[in-house]
C-alpha cells in the first residue's frame, strides 16, 4: 500500500479487551511522525466477540489497519478474507491489513517480535535452543509455529489444561515431524524441573501478571538460581521481580512488543520501521508509569 498517495487520514488501533494498559500507540504515532504521515493510532475496547464482529464490519470502511490482542487473537480469524500460513498455522492473528477494496489481511507478527527479544538478551537462535513454554494461547500457539519454521527443534508446551495443549502438538506434529514436541500438565512439577535442570529457555505466554492480585505462573520450587526465563508480560510482574531475587535472568515483554510492532508498521505501510524512535517512544512511556 502506497501509504504517502492517501488523501485523507489513515485510521490504525490495536483491539482488544482490556485495553487500556496496551503501549502500542505510543511507538506507532512516533513512527507515523517520523515519516509525516497523516496517519493516527488508537486503542479500541472490543467488549464482545458480537461487538468484534460489528466493528470489523465498520472497520472495511475507516480504517488502515490493525492489531489485535486478547481474547480475539483467535476468534477474529472467522471475519478475516485472507491469513498468511504462518497465522493459519497457530490460529493467531495479531495484526490486520485492509486494504482499498475493504479486505481484511490477517498477519501473524509475535514470533518475530519474540525471536528479536530472544536474540537482543540471551544470544539466542532457533536452531540451538529449547523451550518450555508456559501455556498455550493465542501468543504462545504464533511464537511456537514460528520458531519451528526458524528451525527450532525441541519444544515442551505445560498448559493447565492438558487436551488443549496435547491438541496443538498433534497439530504441528502434521507439518514439523521431524521436532521433539512434548506436552504436560502445568501441575507436573517433575516433568518441567527435568527440562529445566537441562537448560530449557523458560518462556513465560500465560496472562498471569497482567493483575498485581494474580498468582505466580510457576511453582516456586521451581524458580532456581540461573534460570533463563522471558515473559511476555511487559509490565514489571511479580513473578519476575521474584524470579531475579532467586537468582533467574529474567526479561520481560518489552522487546517482543518492540518487534512485533515494527514489522506490523512494514506491513501496513510498506516503508522501513524507524526501530530507534519507536524503542525511544515505548520506552519513555513504560518508565513513565511504572
Amino acid at each position: 500500500m502506497d501509504i504517502n498517495n492517501s488523501e485523507t487520514k489513515r485510521k490504525f488501533g490495536v483491539i482488544g479487551n482490556p485495553i487500556s494498559h496496551s503501549l502500542s500507540p505510543y511507538m506507532q504515532n512516533a513512527a507515523f511522525k517520523h515519516y509525516n504521515l497523516d496517519c493516527s493510532y488508537e486503542r479500541i475496547l472490543i467488549p464482545s466477540e458480537k461487538d468484534l464482529e460489528l466493528f470489523l464490519l465498520k472497520a472495511k470502511r475507516s480504517y488502515t489497519g490493525l492489531n489485535v490482542t486478547l481474547p480475539y487473537k483467535g476468534s477474529v480469524i472467522k471475519y478475516l478474507d485472507s491469513i498468511e500460513e504462518s497465522a493459519r498455522l497457530a490460529s493467531s492473528v495479531n495484526v490486520i491489513s485492509i486494504d482499498s477494496s475493504g479486505s481484511l489481511n490477517g498477519f501473524s507478527t509475535d514470533g518475530y517480535g519474540m525471536e528479536m527479544a530472544l536474540r537482543l538478551n540471551f544470544n539466542s537462535e532457533p536452531q540451538k535452543e529449547k523451550y518450555l513454554f508456559l501455556g498455550c494461547g493465542g501468543a504462545a500457539n504464533s511464537c511456537i509455529v514460528h520458531l519451528l519454521c526458524r528451525g527450532a527443534r525441541d519444544i515442551a508446551i505445560a498448559n493447565r489444561t492438558l487436551s488443549k495443549a496435547d491438541e496443538l502438538i498433534k497439530h504441528l506434529h502434521n507439518t514439523f515431524p521431524e521436532a521433539k514436541l512434548s506436552a504436560f500438565s502445568l501441575y507436573d512439577i517433575n516433568s518441567m524441573k527435568k527440562l529445566l535442570k537441562n537448560n530449557y529457555l523458560l518462556i513465560q505466554s500465560t496472562s498471569l501478571g497482567l493483575k498485581d492480585e494474580d498468582e505466580l505462573p510457576l511453582q516456586e520450587e521451581l524458580i532456581t538460581y540461573n534460570l533463563r526465563i522471558f515473559d511476555m508480560i511487559y509490565k514489571d510482574t511479580r513473578f519476575q521481580k521474584y524470579a531475579r531475587e532467586k537468582g533467574c535472568r529474567c526479561i520481560g515483554g518489552i522487546d517482543m512488543l518492540l518487534y512485533q510492532g515494527t514489522k506490523a508498521f512494514e506491513i501496513w505501510t510498506g516503508l522501513k520501521a524507524p526501530v530507534e524512535i519507536m524503542k525511544k517512544a515505548l520506552l519513555e512511556k513504560r518508565i513513565s508509569i511504572l
